[in-house]
């Protein structure tokens, strides 16, 4: 029925049933036809017709100026919706491993925010698994495929995991010159990352072999480990970046411990530009580390 009222408006404005066929592409039967069927729905006569003209009944009056404004009214809030589409803006809901947001992500916020003002981030920084699907993440950074992904994932990189200490350490405690010299040494390890018995793998062929420091220490954040290397008194396994930009030195440099891949993952129903703005951010700023 109000698309019929709408129609009546047109015709009403158009003033004659040739030339609302001809703007609206509705042949002139259809059109009669419809106002017919919208006179007897609402029980009264909109029009008063002759061979060639109509005017208004009282009723047509009435619901003329009750509705005429209806269609612009519905132009302007479809116009709005999609000019809200197109805007970079509203809340989004992001879940962030602290490992790698520290020196690749971070840094980059604050410039992000005020390229869109508009845009209002609700960040979360998580060590554990959470269920995406559960959760009202819109984005999430993992370093784990789930078993049965549900949303949309993507592979952003793959981190490698160094040994490295401070030079105070190697003062005090000794140079570490081969893998077997870690039986002498304290070692402190993120949990989810490596095995319960440590594996170090060659980095020309890949070949893994089994290393058994004097002690080690398991952490559930890789960037902590840096800090407590930094205090002299440990080695620290920690992804390549954060040793980059620390202080300490890396030792056993033919060895990594280890590969941390990390996955994009969105929820699949989210193709708004403000998440879409948000991937393109976190694409860019891990692209900083392969260029």
């Amino acid at each position: 029925m109000y698309d019929d009222i709408i129609l009546f408006t047109q015709l009403v404005k158009c003033g004659s049933y040739s030339t609302t066929a001809t703007i609206l592409g509705i042949p002139q039967p259809t059109i009669s036809r419809r106002i017919k069927n919208l006179e007897e729905l609402l029980g009264v006569s909109l029009l008063k017709r002759d061979t060639h003209n109509f005017s208004l009944t009282d009723a047509g009056n009435t619901l003329f100026h009750k509705f005429k404004d209806h269609a612009h009214y519905i132009e302007n809030a479809i116009e709005h919706l999609k000019q809200q589409e197109n805007t970079i803006s509203g809340r989004l809901r992001v879940a962030l491993p602290i490992t790698v947001s520290i020196e690749i992500i971070n840094p980059h916020l604050g410039k992000f925010m005020q390229d869109h003002p508009e845009l209002e981030l609700d960040i979360d920084y998580i060590n554990t698994d959470f269920d995406m699907l559960r959760s009202d993440y819109d984005i999430a950074i993992i370093s784990h495929l789930p078993e049965r992904p549900t949303q949309k994932i993507r592979k952003l990189y793959s981190a490698k995991l160094v040994a490295c200490c401070s030079d105070e350490y190697i003062k005090q405690y000794g140079e570490v010159r081969k893998l077997g010299d870690l039986a002498n040494h304290h070692v402190i390890l993120k949990n989810n990352d490596l095995p319960s018995s440590t594996i170090a793998y060659r980095i020309k062929d890949g070949k893994a072999t089994q290393f058994y420091p004097k002690s080690k220490m398991l952490l559930n954040s890789c960037y902590q480990t840096i800090e407590i290397a930094q205090a002299h008194h440990a080695i620290a396994v920690c992804l390549e970046e954060h040793y980059k930009q620390s202080n300490l030195i890396q030792i056993l440099p033919n060895y990594h411990f280890g590969i941390v891949d990390y996955y994009l993952m969105s929820n699949s129903s989210e193709h708004n530009n403000k998440a879409q703005a948000f991937i393109n951010f976190i694409g860019w700023c891990f692209n900083q580390i392969v260029s």
